[in-house]
């Protein structure tokens, strides 16, 4: 039987200097492991000097867009890709900012009768940081320890799951303890179109997702990828992608 082919997004590092060996793109072993585990395949979308083409898209059943510092325009292209396919898609840390940044910019170009793709996206979102609209905002001490393969207990904290979400039907439990790793939480999102699917103690949002049911794009501001006690989030996403496949 064939296995589901999720496209993950790497992190960038591009043009940084002058040597042309230093552009690079990297994947965590982690998000691989996941998906192995769960029964996919993970397939690694590389890009063409920053550009991210139709065509791998094309090739794969469902995506993860990972955790990272900078959020890069052709995110927002994989976002839109996968919304208008109708293929799943989880989004981990910076992935779900990058899921509610493009649900802002979405209907921001929506309301001025703007065709949405990838230059649309792209000229929005440069200007907003022009403009230093705060898409997110600083929030500190939300983890207080760099993580070891011994420490991961020290990084975590409680979220509250709304009973009335995909994630919810996922874990089956209202409060978990999560790894959490970032210093930033999302201030932008289209509340139109997404729904916050859990939050800390002190609100900090840390999942999103899209409240049309017959789409599975999903993001969460924790880190599942660390503890295989969060497998059922990954088996979701392939779960997804194999219910579109047996249906198209």
């Amino acid at each position: 039987m064939d296995k589901i082919k999720i496209g993950i997004l790497p992190t960038s590092h591009l043009f940084e200097d002058d040597d042309p060996y230093n552009d690079t793109y990297s994947f965590i072993n982690n998000y691989c492991k996941r998906i192995f585990e769960a029964g996919g395949i993970p397939i690694g979308l590389l890009l063409d000097s920053g550009t991210l083409h139709e065509e791998s898209l094309e090739m794969c059943d469902a995506f993860l867009i990972c955790g990272g510092r900078k959020m890069e325009p052709y995110a927002f292209k994989l976002v839109n890709y996968a919304k208008k396919h109708n293929k799943p898609l989880l989004g981990i840390c910076m992935g779900m900012q990058i899921i509610g940044v493009y649900s802002y910019l979405e209907k921001k170009l929506k309301d001025q009768n703007i065709n949405v793709d990838e230059e649309s996206l792209t000229n929005l979102f440069k200007q907003i940081r022009q403009d230093k609209i705060n898409y997110l905002t600083k929030i500190e001490k939300h983890y207080i320890a760099d993580i070891t393969r011994d420490e991961i207990e020290q990084s975590k904290h409680f979220v509250n799951i709304d009973k009335a979400s995909k994630l919810y039907d996922i874990y089956k439990q209202d409060r978990i303890d999560v790894l959490s790793l970032h210093s930033y939480m999302i201030n932008l999102y289209n509340d139109d179109e997404l729904q916050i699917s859990c939050h800390d103690d002190q609100g900090v949002i840390e999942g999103l997702e899209y409240k049309n049911d017959n789409l599975f794009i999903l993001g969460v501001q924790f880190h599942p990828e660390v503890e295989d006690k969060n497998i059922n989030l990954f088996k979701r996403l392939i779960d997804e992608a194999w219910h579109r496949k047996e249906n198209s």
